[in-house]
């Protein structure tokens, strides 16, 4: 596999703790006068930190300073910054932390082919994809609640039963996991139901039980400690899905409903973090998932750092494969929003990573015009309904 080329700039404490309007050496990158600097990053226009070409260019909202746009990007040979931190007033702590930081302006290698002709081979969604139609029949909705060994408690799901559900008959499963901090209900917010019974009405998907589950592997959770989002204990609680997926609740869905049980029965799908739990349990459990769907995945199946957070990783690169006996029995889609200024291009490197190590076959990749939002995550699940238990 082909490593990413970049730029890169290390900034010394000693950097760091120059005057302002120092004057930073940095080709083929300009941000004009007071680039923001969080702690040797650019701040995007959401007040995101990082180092890509996403970050830099694009404004910041205000208190977080400002990046202007890269109009001359490759005639630059400085960049004047403007700095944010205050030697007088930090504390020994702080600066003891600030020794050294990397800002990476990211080149991507050359994209596989495959993904350069993924928006043609896969259209845009009509208009009225996701809207409620007076001629169509669509699925029922029911409210669950299993217990749940690992938190000793009752957990939630929702279950969309298909048009004139018949329990004589077996239907495949769709598992469908929210985003970062959502829950069950992401995806009706999301229109999922209109979207699957106006596919469904026209031919264009498969009868199937859908499922969506809510992935916080955990009693009780506080969003409004902003720090949680992004703590130990979240991510915990996240990863604690996989066993409670294998143990309670996949076991719960085919002893209560109607169901087609094996892997080319099963599919699973999601956005943001939910996109990287449904890589994260079928690369771990290729025996269960044969259908699988990752819109805008999050970062965290590799190691990384970043100005919010960092984790280890759920996987290495080396790890990060499907077993050789499902390389050719199973599909995997993964896509993105060609602007996500969130999760960069982790998506990207995720479907590289799994070609490097042999998963060529049905493992496709593309992106779209847009950021990390709902309109690109819709435009993956409508086309992955459409090709799903096919």
């Amino acid at each position: 596999m082909k490593s990413l080329k970049g730029i890169v700039l290390l900034l010394s404490l000693n950097t760091l703790l120059v005057k302002s309007n120092a004057v930073l050496p940095l080709s083929k990158l300009t941000c004009g006068e007071n680039i923001a600097i969080c702690d040797g990053l650019c701040c995007s226009k959401n007040g995101y930190c990082g180092s890509g070409l996403s970050f830099c260019g694009v404004g910041c909202q205000e208190g977080y300073g400002k990046c202007f746009n890269l109009d001359n990007l490759n005639n630059a040979e400085e960049v004047t910054a403007e700095l944010i931190f205050d030697e007088d007033s930090a504390s020994d702590n702080e600066k003891d932390e600030i020794q050294a930081i990397p800002l990476v302006i990211e080149e991507p290698d050359e994209i596989p082919a495959l993904s350069l002709t993924m928006e043609k081979e896969i259209p845009s969604p009509p208009e009225d994809f996701n809207v409620k139609k007076e001629n169509v029949t669509y699925g029922e909705i029911n409210r669950i609640k299993y217990y749940s060994s690992m938190t000793g408690t009752e957990r939630p799901a929702i279950v969309i039963t298909p048009p004139n559900y018949d329990t004589n008959k077996k239907y495949p499963v769709l598992y469908l996991n929210h985003g970062g901090e959502g829950d069950e209900n992401d995806y009706l917010k999301l229109n999922i139901n209109e979207i699957y019974g106006n596919l469904l009405a026209r031919g264009e998907t498969e009868p199937m039980i859908i499922v969506l589950v809510n992935d916080r592997v955990t009693p009780s959770y506080d969003f409004s400690d902003p720090s949680y989002s992004l703590s130990k204990e979240h991510m915990k609680a996240w990863a604690d899905f996989l066993y409670e997926f294998t143990d309670i609740l996949k076991p719960y869905i085919e002893s209560h409903y109607s169901v087609l049980t094996g892997r080319k029965h099963t599919a699973m799908a999601g956005f943001s973090m939910g996109g990287r739990e449904s890589l994260y349990i079928s690369i771990k459990h290729p025996e269960l998932i044969g259908y699988i769907a990752a819109f805008s995945p999050a970062s965290g199946i590799f190691k990384y750092e970043n100005f919010f957070t960092k984790e280890d990783g759920l996987f290495t690169e080396e790890q990060f494969s499907l077993a050789n006996e499902y390389v050719n029995d199973t599909y995997l889609l993964i896509m993105s929003g060609r602007d996500d200024e969130f999760i960069l291009s982790d998506p990207l490197r995720y479907h590289k990573v799994l070609v490097a190590n042999g998963f060529e076959g049905n493992n496709y990749y593309y992106d779209i015009p847009g950021g990390h939002e709902s309109s690109v995550w819709n435009h993956g699940i409508y086309n992955f309904l459409k090709i799903v238990f096919k």
